[in-house]
């Protein structure tokens, strides 16, 4: 390594685990808010699937929620009219169940559309979904979200019109990887020995707006790559930019800023997770670590 080339990576990685640090800082307080979705599991420490809460989730939604999720030994429904239905999944998973009749008939689907099914074992909300599919059949998507305690049952476009917004912290998620600041080192140490004046090396000013320009550039482009990971990966006809009503998203900072109706936001925090786990494998099995991302994932606020 050239004698040209040690100091601008000292200085880099300096003022880069500075900034990277200063970006992390503490994890934002969560605000509650009302909201729900489809039920999201993970593996609980015995195995056994458990039911998630999310941080702006309401309790007596995520009540529903765990409803939901009660097995169902057996169920038949043989020309059952589509109300009926409904009621009588509400009755088995104890949930109170409101249908948007304007919505589904203005689609096409009426209250004595019959629903025919059988099946054993079955969750409640798969047995929720399979009868909206039973229903609404390949031409209209039904669906529904848990809001204000109570199941609400329309179709897909007509729940995707009412968004709100939760604001993800992304600070780990758009850190510059040690490789990477070893790449902007060497493009500053070639540049440098372009210009022939390697006292430039020397002056503190200099090397700090270099680095600081450089990382602000692959910064940028992280934001960008996270952008259209979430816009390809969650309903991605839902947002404005391709065509879509609801779904909008923009960075303040480190801050991604997010409107999407409440089952996207759960998608979203559930991939953000994820992201965020793939992140720490390469570090995991080399050595224990104390990752503040391990105790906290990105955690979602109300922002109005």
């Amino acid at each position: 390594m050239s004698r040209l080339f040690i100091p601008c990576l000292a200085l880099l990685l300096t003022v880069g685990g500075l900034l990277a640090a200063q970006a992390a800082g503490d994890p934002p307080k969560e605000e509650g808010r009302p909201t729900t979705g489809p039920s999201e599991e993970r593996a609980g420490p015995s195995g056994s699937l458990v039911l998630r809460q999310y941080p702006w989730e309401d309790a007596g939604d995520f009540e529903v929620r765990r409803r939901l999720c009660r097995i169902v030994p057996h169920i038949e429904m043989k020309a059952t009219e589509l109300s009926e239905a409904l009621k009588r999944v509400g009755t088995l998973c104890e949930v109170s169940i409101s249908t948007h009749w304007a919505a589904l008939e203005l689609a096409g689907v009426e209250k004595d559309t019959e629903v025919t099914l059988s099946l054993t074992n079955v969750r409640g909300d798969d047995l929720l979904e399979a009868v909206l599919h039973e229903a609404g059949g390949w031409e209209v998507e039904l669906a529904y979200e848990v809001s204000h305690r109570i199941v609400q049952v329309s179709t897909r476009e007509d729940l995707g019109r009412t968004g709100f917004t939760v604001t993800y912290e992304c600070a780990d998620l758009l850190q510059v990887p040690e490789e990477e600041l070893e790449q902007l080192a060497e493009r500053i140490a070639k540049a440098l020995a372009k210009t022939g004046n390697n006292t430039l090396v020397h002056d503190p000013d200099v090397m700090s707006r270099l680095v600081r320009d450089l990382i602000r550039e692959s910064r940028d482009a992280a934001r960008h790559d996270l952008m259209r990971t979430v816009e390809a990966s969650i309903d991605p006809e839902s947002w404005r930019e391709q065509g879509g009503n609801v779904g909008y998203l923009t960075f303040v900072g480190t801050q991604m800023v997010v409107t999407q109706t409440k089952t996207a936001h759960m998608r979203l925090y559930d991939l953000l997770e994820n992201l965020l786990a793939n992140l720490k494998k390469p570090t995991d099995a080399a050595r224990p670590s104390t990752d503040r991302r391990q105790a906290y994932p990105p955690s979602p606020l109300k922002s109005d």
